[in-house]
């Protein structure tokens, strides 16, 4: 990794062995210091005790003043209150302060962009971001995860603090824990050793700190972090202190406004230089300063859970809306008028296919009244209307033909061909009718058929093939009518003249005794032969003549002669 001197000059590595004569080139360059000059104030944000960050820092000021000799740099330490109000009254000219607070500061309008973003030095390694710490005491045995710590009391150094309170609030917003609604705060103030004090005196449950307090409490004998215990720790391999947040951007070092550009610029250069000064970095306990850092997850963070800065619903004019959404605002647009012009031609589309629906219902209930109207006059029709497949499958048949099948419904021939009701004398004459129907062609033919209750009917039919809308032949369409009756009347007409064509031609008869010769050449009475050879039946009686001849003296009657 490169050290931020060479990311700060990338163009011109030798300025790199230039850095420990930077500080007399800027003192050189720097002009001299004005007589009555107001001094530089720095302010510092106190997150140890006030003396201790004091003391800490007040190397910082002499390196500056050795860089610019023209002016006097001065340190303060402060809490969050006492920096808030310095910074507002104008009584600085930078500040160090973690992420959180200079967002707020900066979002308020009264710091510049960071100059610089600090760089400590953490077990001889160059650490350049920190995180927070979440610690319970070891013997809690009810509080060993994030979600535990619901209904608890949490002890914080400041609910301004990004290390000591937003940090932690944010992970256990992930965490489904929503602070300050779910757990009690205690608000101990800076230092933040004052978080840990009230943990271990039982005063609060759990305590939020920022990275590397812990450790520096055992270092300097304050506690010992054995009688702790972290929630949710972490682990990063270029991090090396307890963590149970993810790590953020370190503090940076920015100009307060009305911002001094000449003097804001030397500055930065010298702390980017400060990193050669090892007798400085070493006893303010740093690295030294590198190029600034990107704070937008800072910023997310911060506008996640709505802390200040972004705590209040921020005010839009229409103009605002149109110069950040204006894209998405044509898009939009756009999109609204390709779906109009889409409902426009379904509207049109809807109300054409409404009127063609209207007219096919129409039509269609014009067409059921023919239907209706057909299917009467089939079902009134003394004829037998059918339809065969071409399997002899029964598809249709009108009561007429239901009555000549001895049925009363059409389900009663499923599963029944119709040549299985054709007598078996006549069924290949029917089954050739059937197949020349369907090649195409009417027939006519006079069959018997034997009903479902056994009775037999003598039926003709006239059959032709009935197509559908393309041509194709669907059924075999037949009028079947009952010529039983009739055939009976034909045949006993044939008999009778038969009997009569018998009594037809040259009779020989005996002129005396009126015998007549039959075909056998025997000679039989009148009577015995025609009675013979027909149907009449011969009754005997008197005429008056023979009555008179044969019978007058039983008459009465006078005789002959």
């Amino acid at each position: 990794m490169l050290r931020p001197s060479a990311r700060f000059f990338p163009a011109v590595p030798t300025l790199r062995r230039l850095l420990p004569v930077l500080p007399l080139l800027i003192s050189l360059l720097a002009p001299p210091r004005a007589l009555g000059a107001e001094p530089v104030r720095i302010g510092v944000l106190a997150f140890r005790p006030k003396p201790q960050t004091l003391e800490q820092w007040q190397p910082l000021a002499a390196a500056l003043r050795k860089a610019i000799p023209s002016r006097d740099f001065r340190v303060e330490a402060f809490t969050y209150p006492e920096l808030n109000r310095a910074v507002s009254g104008r009584q600085l000219d930078f500040v160090l302060t973690n992420p959180g607070h200079f967002v707020q500061l900066k979002t308020a309008g009264q710091l510049s962009a960071p100059l610089a973003t600090l760089a400590v030095l953490v077990e001889g390694k160059r650490v350049s971001q920190f995180g927070g710490v979440i610690f319970t005491r070891a013997g809690n045995k009810g509080i060993e995860s994030l979600s535990d710590v619901r209904n608890k009391t949490i002890a914080v150094p400041d609910n301004e603090s990004l290390g000591g309170y937003q940090m932690q609030a944010y992970e256990l917003y992930r965490a489904g824990v929503r602070l300050p609604g779910d757990a009690k705060l205690l608000i101990t103030g800076m230092p933040h050793d004052n978080v840990v004090k009230a943990v271990l005196e039982g005063r609060a449950d759990v305590g939020f700190v920022r990275s590397g307090v812990l450790e520096a409490g055992r270092a300097e004998g304050k506690f010992d972090p054995a009688r702790l215990k972290v929630l949710n720790p972490r682990q990063d391999p270029g991090f090396p202190q307890l963590l149970s947040t993810r790590l953020y951007p370190e503090w940076p070092f920015a100009a307060c406004r009305p911002v001094d550009r000449d003097l804001a610029r030397l500055v930065a250069a010298a702390l980017f230089t400060l990193e050669a000064s090892h007798s400085v970095t070493n006893r303010i306990g740093i690295h030294g300063f590198y190029t600034p850092a990107d704070y937008t997850p800072v910023e997310e963070v911060l506008r996640e859970l709505r802390f200040p800065p972004f705590d209040s619903t921020p005010r839009f004019t229409v103009l605002d809306i149109w110069l950040k959404f204006r894209l998405q605002i044509v898009f939009v647009l756009l999109s609204l008028a390709v779906i109009a012009l889409l409902g426009a031609r379904l509207y049109l589309a809807h109300r054409r296919l409404k009127a063609e629906k209207k007219l096919v219902l129409s039509q269609s209930e014009k067409l059921q009244d023919r239907e209706s109207q057909l299917r009467a006059i089939i079902e009134a029709e003394p004829e037998c209307v059918n339809q065969l497949g071409a399997d002899g499958s029964i598809l249709q048949m009108n009561r007429a033909g239901l009555e000549m099948m001895e049925c009363d419904l059409l389900k009663d021939l499923d599963g029944i061909k119709a040549w299985d009701l054709v007598v078996p004398e006549d069924r290949a004459a029917f089954g050739s009718l059937v197949r020349r129907v369907f090649s195409g062609f009417s027939d006519t033919l006079v069959f018997r058929l034997k009903g479902l209750r056994g009775g037999i009917h003598w039926l003709e039919t006239h059959a032709v093939p009935l197509r559908n809308s393309h041509g194709d032949i669907i059924s075999l369409l037949a009028v079947t009518r009952d010529i039983t009756e009739r055939r009976q009347a034909k045949l006993e007409r044939e008999a009778a003249l038969a009997r009569i064509k018998r009594l037809e031609g040259i009779i020989p008869i005996c002129m005396h005794c009126k015998k007549i010769r039959d075909d056998q050449n025997s000679w039989n009475q009148l009577e015995q032969y025609i009675t013979s050879h027909s149907e009449a039946v011969f009754s005997h009686g008197l005429c008056p003549e023979c009555a008179k001849e044969h019978y007058a003296v039983y008459t009465g009657c006078p005789g002959p002669g």
